[in-house]
């Protein structure tokens, strides 16, 4: 089974992200609001279709807590709903805002180094890290380490609560982080103990009490008590969004309740996770969505397909980006 991104699996954790080759999106973007191309150009139209800031940035991402990050003569800085830049463009690369801290990169002695800004743009723990993750429950991960590097957990003060002696860490869900030492994987509450033991070869944050562990080529998912309440036993795993998961069998994607139980068989390519009653899934080599119960919806006819949010969803048509409606209507034809 292939590793998922730190990225990916940080955002997936927080319970929302653009999916089939898609950049992670924001956990909330809290003033509905959407990024738009056109013309080469990036812009936001509002869930109306109405573009509310004029295509105007290189790149754009989405709205979380107030700010978006845009980009401009090839350097990233944060817009507020207006469009007004806020915190000037001078980083090389930023998140998105999570528990009031982003991650900014920033080049230090021609390396790029991680740190964390707030919503004034204050570089409030430094750019010292080769790589750190979003805020979680008020933590976060980070690789740090002079000598040799390992993950740990800092505050949002920066100081570190959580001593850095893992080969690999996620944030904090439901109380609890898996990390990974000695090659196996297991969970710890904030004190630092193990509270699931280190016997699984990979594992993944908490959503809605499962988290995904995986042994050998097969996973499953164990409860808060470390009870593996679905026994590993999928080619791959989804989180649980709205009680269901996706889940891989022989080569194709259904979904899964909390108990285990086949909801929808395995029968599409790809398969995303369900938000407001929809997911995509991929047949041949179009994305569509499915309710529920497993009805398409919107039939496959997209080159890729974003999870919908706040009842909008990011579709491509070749390399053109639009929105659409729940009901398969545009609110945006797609543009580049």
């Amino acid at each position: 089974m292939k590793r998922k991104s730190l990225i990916l699996a940080a955002w997936a954790a927080l319970g929302i992200l653009w999916t089939a080759g898609l950049s992670a999106k924001s956990p909330d973007n809290d003033v509905k609001m959407f990024p738009i191309k056109q013309n080469g150009k990036w812009g936001y139209i509002n869930q109306q279709g109405q573009v509310v800031i004029a295509p105007q940035f290189e790149e754009a991402k989405t709205f979380s807590e107030g700010l978006a990050a845009v980009k401009q003569n090839g350097k990233w800085g944060y817009a507020d709903k207006s469009g007004k830049p806020v915190i000037a463009p001078q980083f090389e690369d930023t998140g998105w805002f999570s528990e009031g801290r982003a991650v900014v990169t920033v080049k230090v002695n021609e390396a790029s180094k991680e740190g964390y800004i707030d919503r004034t743009g204050k570089l409030v723990i430094p750019a010292q890290y080769s790589y750190v993750q979003p805020f979680s429950e008020g933590l976060a991960p980070v690789l740090a380490g002079e000598v040799q590097e390992a993950w740990g957990f800092i505050d949002k003060t920066g100081k570190p609560v959580i001593k850095a002696e893992y080969e690999d860490a996620y944030g904090f869900q439901q109380g609890l982080a898996p990390v990974g030492r000695d090659g196996k994987w297991g969970f710890i509450n904030k004190s630092g103990k193990f509270v699931i033991p280190q016997k699984y070869d990979w594992a993944y944050g908490f959503n809605q009490d499962r988290a995904e562990v995986d042994l050998g080529k097969f996973c499953g998912y164990v409860d808060k008590a470390g009870k593996e309440v679905i026994p590993p036993k999928y080619e791959e795993c989804g989180i649980f969004s709205e009680a269901l998961a996706r889940v891989q069998a022989n080569g194709k994607y259904g979904f899964i309740d909390k108990s285990g139980k086949v909801v929808i068989e395995p029968q599409y390519e790809s398969a995303g996770t369900f938000y407001s009653g929809l997911t995509f899934i991929k047949v041949g080599d179009k994305y569509g969505f499915i309710d529920k119960t497993g009805k398409i919806v919107i039939d496959p006819k997209f080159s890729k397909i974003g999870s919908y949010s706040q009842g909008i969803s990011g579709v491509w048509v070749g390399n053109k980006l639009g929105y659409i409606e729940p009901t398969g209507k545009y609110i945006w034809e797609p543009t580049e």
